[in-house]
């Protein structure tokens, strides 16, 4: 059995063309010695709040993280 992962939202600086520097929020998650980040994944700090509620909640396999984040950014959820 995985060990318990613990997501949490992290900040950081967007890279994307003509929005370099804004301030965006990304996801951070700790799952035994792994350590997986996804920095720029909304500007809404409560938005992504809402999805590292439901990743805590949900503890989705490892295989699956960047398509969730992904499908997520892509779907502004």
């Amino acid at each position: 059995m995985d060990p318990a992962q613990q997501w949490k939202r992290i900040r950081s600086v967007c890279a994307t063309d003509g929005a370099q520097g804004k301030k965006v929020y990304g996801v951070q998650v700790v799952c035994g010695e792994i350590v997986w980040r996804f920095e720029d994944v909304d500007a809404s700090a409560r938005r992504v709040e809402r999805l590292v509620a439901l990743l805590n909640e949900e503890q989705p396999e490892p295989c699956h993280w960047e398509a969730i984040v992904e499908d997520y950014i892509e779907g502004g959820a």
